[in-house]
């Protein structure tokens, strides 16, 4: 019995020891969507697209290395991946991407869904944008 009383209280002990960690925004995704938003706002007549594509590329990694989790984290992603390039075809502009655009809408989507307010001007945004391709 004593064994058992033993056992139960380090075990409450344990479990009262573990809190929920604290989620901690990927600041290397931030510089990279600061680095989209300056190359967009500038004046340089230096094109986006190679800039626009390993940004991207960086993005893939930290979603398949799961980094990308905070809500602030999924509309930055989202962000990175509005802007991926579009091309012409037939005389209608397309995007090189259209899969890209939709995983844009669905992560500002659950940026929002998770109640980070600033994902909702984007949620309609990519939306808008997937469903013009």
């Amino acid at each position: 019995m004593n064994r058992l009383l033993i056992i139960m209280i380090i075990a409450i002990a344990l479990f009262m020891g573990c809190e929920k960690a604290e989620l901690v925004d990927n600041a290397k995704l931030q510089e990279l969507v600061d680095a989209d938003q300056r190359d967009r706002s500038s004046d340089s007549d230096e094109p986006f697209a190679p800039k626009d594509d390993e940004r991207r590329k960086l993005l893939f990694e930290m979603l398949a290395k799961n980094e990308v989790i905070t809500p602030k984290d999924k509309l930055n992603a989202a962000i990175i991946l509005q802007h991926t390039g579009m091309i012409f075809v037939d005389d209608n502009m397309k995007s090189k991407s259209v899969e890209n655009l939709f995983l844009a809408h669905q992560l500002a989507k659950a940026a929002y869904e998770e109640g980070y307010e600033k994902a909702r001007y984007f949620t309609a945004v990519t939306y808008d944008r997937y469903c013009w391709m």
